[in-house]
């Protein structure tokens, strides 16, 4: 089935999430049951197909993450030029917990998947919203290889270890498109355990460094939201309450945030003697860190630094450094 070529993550997600609004009148408390009850108002022979094909548990994932975003939808939709931005940052302090946009349901999406634009790899789209089961997440990708679409739901418990490797908890589960159906990948050889999981943690780096940007100041990343909320889908003023607002977040490259040609940076001391010592240029990489900022210097913000190229004192004379036990 083409569902996942034809519409993006948001416009599947906007669709499960109005089907949910019609059918509650407030949150339900179990998603799986709810999802489950969204997805038999489809049409039969919809649903006959889904059935068929075994793509059903993709539609219940999708509308579960759907019903996470009860109050409020917001996609995050990340212009290519923004997501390799993203990749190449590397991260000198890892938060001790997640930032703000892992905390609550999230989705982030590409703009053009068709046109090959990817968040990493072949992954268009990420979605995550919590279980029914304390402190586990369901991480969702929707990926397109080789032009065929693929769903990954992998389960996510966030108790939060410092690094980007966050563990995935049972990466052998989820479903992906094979021969034109939906099959459960139970178990997988171990190449394709290894694959799943090195997906699941690229995925969780990406998010993360996505969010400590997101928090970070002086950043390249500009955002602004658009309200895609059509005129024919606000209730009337008689009606006793509103809609939630449906919010797209468009997260592009800030060009005064840009980075300017490298200078050099100014030297801020020298060492007590630079006898046969050379001024070598190095570069540095762009980076965030986490940096003490409030009062008393007691709280933690990102900060992003630039590249750059600093400065340093080095030896010309090949040197070999023996550690001896003793």
């Amino acid at each position: 089935m083409d569902w996942l070529l034809r519409f993006s993550a948001s416009e599947g997600t906007r669709f499960f999430w109005d089907e949910a609004r019609k059918l509650f009148h407030e949150r339900p408390l179990d998603s799986e049951v709810a999802a489950e009850q969204i997805l038999g108002r489809i049409d039969p022979l919809v649903r006959s197909m889904i059935a068929e094909e075994g793509s059903t548990p993709a539609f219940i994932s999708h509308a579960r993450l759907a019903l996470a975003f009860w109050d409020r939808l917001v996609a995050h939709r990340v212009t290519a030029a923004a997501a390799e931005r993203v990749r190449g940052v590397s991260m000198a302090s890892f938060p001790d917990q997640a930032p703000q946009l892992l905390r609550r349901p999230w989705l982030l999406e590409v703009r053009k998947p068709l046109d090959g634009e990817r968040l990493y790899g072949d992954t268009t789209a990420l979605g995550c919203y919590p279980t029914q089961e304390p402190g586990q997440w369901m991480l969702q990708g929707w990926m397109l290889v080789n032009g065929e679409p693929r769903m990954r739901a992998m389960l996510w418990t966030q108790n939060w270890s410092p690094g980007h490797r966050q563990p995935p908890d049972l990466a052998e589960q989820g479903y992906e498109w094979y021969d034109g159906t939906w099959v459960e990948a139970a178990r997988l050889p171990t190449g394709r355990f290894r694959e799943r999981r090195d997906w699941f943690q690229d995925g969780v780096r990406f998010a993360t460094v996505l969010g400590a940007l997101l928090e970070a100041e002086n950043t390249f990343l500009q955002t602004h939201d658009t309200d895609a909320t059509l005129a024919s889908d606000k209730r009337s003023r008689r009606s006793q309450r509103s809609p939630p607002r449906w919010i797209v977040r468009h997260v592009t490259i800030d060009g005064r945030g840009a980075d300017p040609a490298p200078e050099a940076a100014k030297c801020t001391g020298i060492p007590l003697s630079t006898d046969a010592l050379t001024w070598t240029e190095v570069p540095v990489r762009e980076y965030l860190r986490l940096q003490p900022s409030g009062p008393g210097r007691q709280e933690r913000k990102w900060v992003r630094i630039k590249a750059h190229t600093s400065h340093r004192w080095t030896s010309p004379t090949p040197k070999r450094i023996i550690v001896d036990g003793e």
